[in-house]
């Protein structure tokens, strides 16, 4: 009956993202619960599904030229085009529930859908600083350099010097 639920869900015309995420991912976190296993690819596609009409081109837009969807990315566009329309709070203030998976612990993984866990970043040392904790291109400090030396590559003019061998030596 719950996996009927979750394939027949849809998302009214004026309905709220934020309820219908809330509303799929209860309905997700309670098959897993129940030893049902849906893959990433599949609930990003059930909730594309479960979209209005009106959301056919955003739907396009995600799909085009894509051999895989992850669900998060599904997840992040229909907020962010939620917001883009001035609906960003749900109709009962409550947060986006996040499903988990069957073990209780926070997927991490790739756009190819391979896993990772976070490294430690306590046992890097940065290249350009010398500290430990950070890598080079995540410094603040970088990134204001090299945009600093964009910029005057940019303003530097560039001369083109032409040399001609006319043999007369």
């Amino acid at each position: 009956m719950m996996k009927i639920d979750l394939y027949s869900l849809k998302m009214e015309d004026e309905g709220n993202v934020f309820d219908h995420i809330n509303k799929f991912n209860e309905l997700v976190s309670r098959l897993v619960n129940a030893g049902e296993t849906i893959k990433d690819e599949e609930q990003a596609l059930l909730l594309l599904a479960s979209l209005p009409k009106s959301y056919k081109s955003l739907m396009q837009s995600l799909l085009a030229g894509k051999s895989t969807l992850l669900l998060d990315e599904v997840i992040r566009t229909l907020k962010e085009s939620q917001q883009m329309m001035g609906g960003d709070k749900s109709s009962e203030d409550s947060q986006i529930l996040q499903a988990k998976s069957e073990r209780g612990k926070k997927k991490y993984g790739d756009q190819h859908g391979r896993r990772f866990q976070p490294k430690d970043m306590s046992t890097v040392q940065c290249h350009y600083c010398g500290e430990f904790g950070h890598i080079q291109i995540k410094f603040p400090e970088f990134k204001e350099d090299l945009k600093c030396m964009k910029e005057k590559k940019k303003s530097i003019p560039s001369v083109s010097v032409t040399c001609y061998d006319d043999g007369l030596m």
